[in-house]
């Protein structure tokens, strides 16, 4: 039998195990029984469900029980089903050979409902914070958790679920669960406490007045733009470089080779020359971008500094704006702000 499903079906054998010899006079659990069977059979579940359950709280028999679990089936109640299949298997775990033989097709009617439903159905585990106050109270779906099923996994039908904790003298506090068929949650529970007599409001002055310093976000984005393009302008200039030295190496090249030079770069360009036109333009593109990027950087990184040091008095309306700007001859960073 699965672990999470262990509490639910002790819970119910209870009955069995520590039913008397005797029955108290009551309802008749026989007669119950037969009115439970005609009205599920005449699908009438509302009423026949109930009379199957109150039969088998009076004399907890195992036909009683599987016939439960199969009226619950029938009526979409997926969750008791599986949960009272649980506890008819368990429950004729227990019994002697010839009793068990006796229960025939439901054992493997049982069997075949469980791992049929099994996975139509969802888990909930509900957990109370360890700093719960005592007498916090638990509900799902309106009705009490016992404290023993804290923490328990409990099978629930798919769908929308409702918890609700309330300590002594506090508040309600829910919380809504949507869970789908075979999901298996957890729940940390939220507990609110009566907090006493509320804090005095701060005076007015206080409350509007502007900050002190200057605004950190700011300062960090200021410091990360001009970081970040520090960086590029340099990795383009170097990227620059290796492709003059490229172009260098080639232009030597060509040079040694009859006849001895490229046509004017403003006519059509093969072979080596156009690979020497292409690693020019390269060369002087990224190398133009790249010095760009290193005077925004220190656009940036100067108008960062001086908002850190003058920026405080002008409180929170102080800011600082950085707009990157590319242009076809280059690029660059354009910073407008108050300092």
């Amino acid at each position: 039998m699965p672990r999470p499903r262990l509490l639910a079906t002790l819970t119910l054998l209870c009955g069995t195990l520590c039913h008397a010899q005797a029955l108290a006079a009551g309802p008749d659990p026989a007669a119950l029984f037969d009115l439970g069977l005609a009205d599920m059979e005449a699908g009438r579940f509302e009423t026949g469900c109930p009379a199957l359950e109150q039969s088998y709280q009076l004399d907890p028999h195992p036909g009683t029980l599987f016939t439960l679990a199969e009226c619950e089936a029938k009526r979409g109640h997926l969750a008791d089903a599986v949960t009272r299949y649980d506890a008819y298997l368990a429950l004729v775990a227990t019994l002697p050979p010839d009793k068990k033989q006796k229960q025939g097709e439901r054992l493997k009617v049982a069997l075949a409902q469980r791992d049929r439903l099994g996975p139509k159905v969802a888990e909930l585990t509900l957990v109370l914070p360890p700093d719960a106050p005592a007498g916090t109270r638990v509900t799902r779906d309106g009705a009490p958790v016992a404290s023993a099923w804290l923490g328990t996994p409990v099978v629930v039908d798919p769908g929308e679920h409702v918890a609700s904790t309330k300590a002594p003298g506090g508040p309600v506090t829910e919380v809504r669960i949507k869970l789908g068929a075979g999901e298996k949650r957890a729940i940390a529970l939220e507990v609110r406490e009566t907090t006493g007599a509320p804090t005095p409001a701060a005076p007015a002055a206080q409350a509007t007045e502007p900050s002190s310093g200057p605004n950190k976000s700011v300062l960090i984005a200021g410091g990360a733009v001009a970081g970040a393009a520090a960086i590029v302008g340099g990795a383009l200039i170097g990227v620059s470089a290796s492709k003059g030295s490229s172009a260098g190496s080639l232009y030597t090249s060509i040079k040694s080779t009859p006849p001895g030079g490229c046509p004017s770069f403003s006519s059509p360009q093969t072979g080596d020359c156009a690979t020497l036109k292409s690693d020019l333009d390269a060369k002087s593109t990224l190398g133009s971008t790249g010095v760009w990027m290193l005077v925004g950087a220190g656009v940036v990184g100067a108008g960062t500094l001086v908002y850190g040091l003058v920026g405080g008095s002008r409180g929170a309306a102080s800011g600082l704006v950085v707009t990157p700007v590319m242009t076809a001859d280059g690029g660059g960073v354009f910073a407008r702000g108050s300092f």
